[in-house]
């Protein structure tokens, strides 16, 4: 409901209504509607890096990890990435909560980003120089302009395209002597 009406364009009673819970019960456990959408942003994000997590565990190549997640994030954009951007743009600015947990979700993704790349240069996937902080940043706003480019236009190519172009990217810091091509790079 959120993803189609806006939060401020579903009301609390269309909302309760339909997945059949009392305002009673809701009130138990939120104080508000505003409560709610913060902890449904905790819900989303922890899916999100539960799934970077996971696929960090399961690979011994932290940049297999990453197009991998990429990869997932866009074959699983409409249930996970969009309505935390969407929700983010629309109340963000609106509500000082809001806004703060936005950040802590993107400086939490940052500092996985960051993490996945560090391991990689210590396993000798990047060249030593490579500018770790500023790789992460420029993956993250790019998978976020990636995503935002996609809702608008609702082509899935437009996401194709930025992780081709943070392939490339990340292949000019690669050190010549990795020739894995299990990844494709």
């Amino acid at each position: 409901m959120f993803a189609e009406n806006s939060f401020n364009g579903t009301a609390l009673d269309t909302l309760l209504g339909s997945v059949k819970v009392s305002k009673g019960s809701f009130f138990h456990f939120f104080r508000s509607k505003d409560d709610f959408l913060l902890e449904f942003l905790d819900f989303e994000s922890k899916k999100l890096f539960s799934k970077l997590g996971e696929l960090l565990e399961q690979n011994a190549n932290p940049l297999l990890a990453l197009y991998s997640f990429m990869n997932w994030r866009q074959n699983n954009y409409q249930q996970t990435g969009r309505l935390i951007s969407k929700l983010g743009s629309e109340m963000g600015s609106q509500n000082s909560k809001v806004q703060r947990k936005i950040k802590k979700i993107y400086g939490d993704y940052l500092s996985y980003l960051i993490q996945i790349l560090k391991t990689s240069k210590r396993k000798g996937q990047l060249i030593q120089s490579a500018p770790i902080k500023e790789l992460a940043n420029f993956i993250l706003f790019s998978l976020e302009g990636g995503s935002m480019s996609m809702s608008l236009t609702e082509n899935e190519d437009q996401y194709n395209y930025v992780i081709d172009m943070i392939k490339r990217v990340v292949r000019s810091y690669r050190k010549i002597d990795d020739v894995s091509e299990s990844w494709n790079l």
